[in-house]
Parts: C-alpha cells; structure tokens; sequence
C-alpha cells in the first residue's frame, strides 16, 4: 500500500470558536472597531482646535479670509463630534 501518496487535507490555520464563542465575537466587533477609530479622531479634533487658535491669533491673516476658515474647521469639529458620538453609541450598545 501507498499511504504515503495520499494527501491530507491542510490544518485550518487557526481554531474555529464554538458556535455561542463566535456569535459573542461578532457582537464586540463594533466596540473594538469603535476604539480603534476614536484615537485618531481625539487627535483630528485636537489639529482643529489647533488650527482654529492659530486663525484667530494669526496678525497676518486676512481679515475676509479668517471667517471662511472658521467656518470649514467649525465643520470640521462638528463633523468629528459626530462621528466620537457614534462611536460612543457603538460601543455602548456593546457593554448591554
């Protein structure tokens, strides 16, 4: 007999969990996905900040183009805000 000529199937490369394991990996998915995002966000909105003092206490900026820039980095925070908050509420829903 050749039992060497037949082929294994290969070994998966990592363990599956049991069917409730995984369900409960599924479900902290969003929380881990949340932390993960909310640091570089923290850091966006801080350059904003920044941007925003460096605007208004800046002599030699214009003074019609200062208000435009304000608004587009308001947008900017509130668009962050946003997005902290929805993070927020994902993880959150995760700790229910």
């Amino acid at each position: 007999m050749c039992l060497g000529t037949i082929a294994r199937a290969p070994a998966p490369m990592h363990q599956r969990l049991p069917q409730a394991g995984a369900l409960l990996e599924l479900a902290r998915e969003p929380s881990v996905i949340g932390q993960e995002v909310a640091s570089p966000l923290a850091e966006a909105l801080a350059s904003a900040e920044l941007c925003r003092r460096l605007i208004v206490d800046d002599p030699r900026m214009s003074e019609e183009l200062r208000p435009l820039f304000l608004e587009e980095l308001t947008k900017v925070a509130v668009g962050i805000d946003r997005a902290v908050a929805h993070l927020r509420g994902m993880q959150d829903r995760d700790r229910i």
